[in-house]
């Protein structure tokens, strides 16, 4: 899966919108195409397109989100965040951006038009109890 939900902090809500593979598919092309229009513009795509779109998606609170992005096989950079309570669509593509240019840990910069992107999100979902019966639990 694309995108996903790890325990964090975000509303059962929200995690049921995000759990549509419509919904991951338009993040994901959004993410993507953000990232083209910043190499070509150095600004991104207005969050209104996809908010206007996808109206679930509006008034969505981010608690945390990683964005990682690899171009064939080869990792670009990756960038997350603690949820600055920045809506859920701003957060994820402002750590888009900064993963494919603003990541000096990785040497390899965005080449050509970007169009092999291979983009990974993971979105924090509410914290959940898990009861461990052994060490085989934890593998």
């Amino acid at each position: 899966m694309p995108i996903e939900l790890r325990p964090g902090r975000l509303s059962p809500r929200s995690q049921a919108v995000l759990r549509k593979s419509k919904i991951q598919t338009a993040l994901l092309t959004f993410l993507g195409n953000n990232i083209r229009a910043y190499r070509r513009f150095k600004r991104g795509i207005a969050t209104s397109r996809i908010l206007d779109e996808h109206r679930d998606l509006r008034g969505m609170r981010s608690r945390g989100s990683f964005v990682s992005i690899a171009s064939r096989n080869s990792l670009i950079g990756c960038r997350g965040s603690t949820g600055q309570e920045l809506d859920l669509v701003t957060e994820l593509r402002t750590n888009a951006i900064n993963a494919a240019f603003n990541d000096s840990r990785h040497s390899r910069p965005l080449r050509g038009p970007g169009r092999f992107l291979e983009i990974h999100a993971v979105i924090f979902t509410e914290i959940q109890k898990v009861t461990l019966r052994g060490p085989k639990d934890l593998t």
